[in-house]
């Protein structure tokens, strides 16, 4: 039970984090797979283009234009989130 407690707290985590304005993209990253990596050691099941997606849409709005171009140029659903 505490486990599952623990699952729900960090799916909520992760359903909120979103890239602070003044944060690098590697600091954000880091931020993330940690959440991630706490939720597979409680059982959670991850693809690696529901990471992708993820990171896709909670980038800060100054990365639009990257964010454009690399969903044009791949297709994410193919996508490692090392890849990014």
């Amino acid at each position: 039970k505490l486990k599952k407690v623990k699952l729900n707290t960090l799916k909520r985590q992760y359903e909120l984090l979103q890239m602070e304005d003044n944060e690098r993209v590697c600091d954000y990253f880091t931020r993330l797979l940690r959440i991630v990596n706490q939720m597979q050691e409680c059982g959670e099941k991850f693809k690696d283009q529901d990471l992708v997606e993820k990171v896709m849409r909670t980038l800060t709005p100054r990365f639009d234009g990257r964010v454009a171009t690399i969903e044009e140029a791949r297709d994410l659903s193919e996508m490692k989130i090392e890849e990014l």
